[in-house]
């Protein structure tokens, strides 16, 4: 689980606040199961919107970011334009 404290949140909430993080972490790390194939941020984005899953790219970003920290995942040369028209990076589930 990592929630980043950046606004000093204090308990209750950091709690809270602490546990969306790692249940949207799994539920990031389950669409990469599902999917079973290499994906970039606004792919794994699209698929939480078609599961009611509303939340903002750079978060899924950063649970992307700490699940390869984590060596769940791994970064891939291989890129294609995403939601802003930049190149992203694919990503993948490390077995």
């Amino acid at each position: 689980m990592t929630f980043f404290n950046t606004n000093l949140t204090k308990e209750p909430e950091l709690s809270i606040r602490e546990n969306k993080a790692l249940s949207q972490e799994d539920f990031i790390k389950n669409i990469f199961r599902k999917e079973n194939k290499p994906l970039t941020a606004s792919e794994v984005y699209y698929i939480c919107i078609a599961n009611n899953k509303y939340w903002p790219l750079t978060s899924v970003r950063r649970a992307i970011s700490v699940l390869k920290d984590k060596t769940i995942l791994k970064k891939l040369d291989k890129t294609k334009k995403g939601v802003y028209n930049a190149n992203e990076r694919y990503f993948q589930l490390i077995n």
